[in-house]
């Protein structure tokens, strides 16, 4: 333990600081009857539905790989985007009705994590089969923008994997969350959400990989991938978990009780998950701005003394706990990481900025790895600017620096990304978890048996509401500006 979980806790008499435990979503398939291999629950879904989605995903990849490629999609794939969510809104319109009529709530969780399944399996499958195709063109004849294409698409496969399945995880986002659905479900379930939004959009669930640098910056904090660095996850996750049970103590943070007894009457909650994953308040990143974003002095007198007190003592035990753990340094560099990579017009991966910023690898190492990526670089521009590794020897000095007086608002940003992190690890294992008890059939011989076995659990649109649903949706959409 570190030297100031060592020392008694000063005297720091006040009402207890309430905050909220992490609610373990209950995804229950035990009810559902196993399929034709008695293992896996059968799904079928609307072919109209799984076709668009596979011819989408080899689209936006076909364009994403493009180099220099624009954000904005074309026009001709914006509008299959918007039959895409159209057929979307459909389905799960169609399910939530059918939920309602059966009384299987769960059979809308059922139907959310299958289509995701899908979408994630779908693009995987045709990043190698746009691949195939663009090596098959290539052997026709010898040409230099499609081989410059080839030799970007092998190096950024992860980045165009990750783009794609995002663009898509974003347009169903788009449908759970427009007020329609919810009205719906609130209406029909009791409920505006059965799955948590922070677990159907997991970020990590979108990734490549859990260290996928792209998504960490994003969405998190970087950090090192070696299981053994004092910069990686799994000390990290010590260290902190001990400065929380000290500002626990020390300020006397307890579960709001009320939100104790909401939790359980949900039948979407389950408790033998939450010990299983060992989840508590600690996974909680709402918990951490409560505990640690200190207002603004115009703001302060909104807010109780008691409060800005306890959080002025958080804010002190979270800075001692991580000046011994060593890990400012390697935290001031992880937010100074993404600058540097786009300074560097990404020819420098994250992790190697990283590493020279933490003394982990040799400044002329990198200025070696620049000047080759600079003689490969493809498709030069005249207002490519020139690179030099300056702008990396200035920026360590600057962390060096700062790294002798940290801002408090600095490392209430790391413990809240770290923590969302740390939860969202947690949600992927849940999901992962339920996709691998879901088999997806498309071959009609499985079909027909399954569903003669009455196995077999369908997600259709209602024939009679499709056509005016897919009208009604899309002229919606235009008018919103989409």
């Amino acid at each position: 333990m570190f030297n100031i979980f060592k020392k008694k806790s000063s005297t720091f008499p006040q009402t207890p600081f309430f905050v909220q435990p992490l609610s373990c979503p209950s995804i229950n398939f035990d009810q559902f009857i196993r399929g034709i291999d008695n293992s896996h629950i059968d799904v079928y879904i609307s072919p109209h539905f799984t076709e668009l989605c596979t011819q989408i995903s080899y689209d936006l990849l076909d364009e994403r790989s493009r180099i220099r490629a624009t954000d904005k999609v074309s026009e001709q794939l914006r509008a299959k985007l918007n039959n895409f969510n159209s057929a979307y809104n459909s389905l799960l319109t169609a399910t939530i009705h059918n939920a309602h009529e059966t009384k299987q709530a769960y059979s809308v969780q059922l139907f959310q994590i299958a289509v995701i399944k899908w979408l994630l399996s779908t693009v995987r499958t045709q990043l190698p089969q746009l691949l195939y195709d663009l090596r098959k063109e290539n052997l026709k004849g010898r040409d230099l923008n499609l081989s410059e294409r080839l030799r970007w698409f092998n190096q950024q496969k992860d980045h165009l994997l990750y783009r794609v399945t995002n663009q898509l995880f974003n347009e169903i986002h788009w449908v759970e969350e427009s007020v329609n659905i919810r009205s719906l479900r609130e209406s029909l379930l009791g409920m505006s959400w059965t799955l948590p939004k922070s677990l159907l959009f997991n970020p990590l669930l979108q990734s490549p990989d859990i260290h996928y640098h792209e998504v960490l910056m994003k969405s998190y904090v970087l950090l090192s991938k070696e299981p053994e660095s004092r910069s990686g996850f799994n000390h990290l996750e010590e260290v902190i978990d001990k400065i929380l049970e000290e500002i626990a103590s020390t300020c006397q943070v307890k579960i709001d009780p009320s939100l104790e007894n909401n939790k359980a009457e949900n039948i979407f909650i389950n408790e033998g998950r939450v010990t299983e994953l060992h989840c508590s308040w600690k996974d909680v990143p709402e918990n951490m701005e409560l505990l640690f974003n200190i207002p603004e002095k115009s703001e302060q007198s909104q807010q109780s003394a008691a409060k800005l007190k306890i959080q002025r003592q958080a804010n002190q035990i979270l800075k001692q706990g991580l000046v011994q753990a060593q890990a400012i340094h390697s935290i001031l560099a992880a937010y100074e990481t993404p600058r540097l990579y786009e300074h560097y017009a990404k020819l420098l991966t994250p992790d190697l900025l990283y590493q020279a910023l933490c003394d982990e690898i040799k400044i002329a190492e990198v200025k070696h790895k620049l000047e080759t990526q600079l003689k490969l670089r493809a498709l030069h521009r005249h207002d490519d600017k020139p690179l030099y590794i300056k702008e990396l020897k200035q920026t360590k000095t600057r962390v060096a620096r700062l790294a002798r007086h940290p801002d408090h608002q600095m490392l209430s940003r790391f413990i809240i990304n770290f923590i969302r992190y740390q939860r969202d690890l947690k949600y992927l294992r849940l999901m992962q978890e339920a996709m691998e008890s879901i088999n997806i059939l498309t071959d009609e011989t499985e079909i027909k048996l399954s569903q003669s076995n009455r196995v077999l659990h369908k997600f259709q649109e209602r024939s009679k509401e499709k056509n005016k649903h897919s009208t009604q949706y899309n002229q919606m959409r235009r008018s919103k500006g989409f």
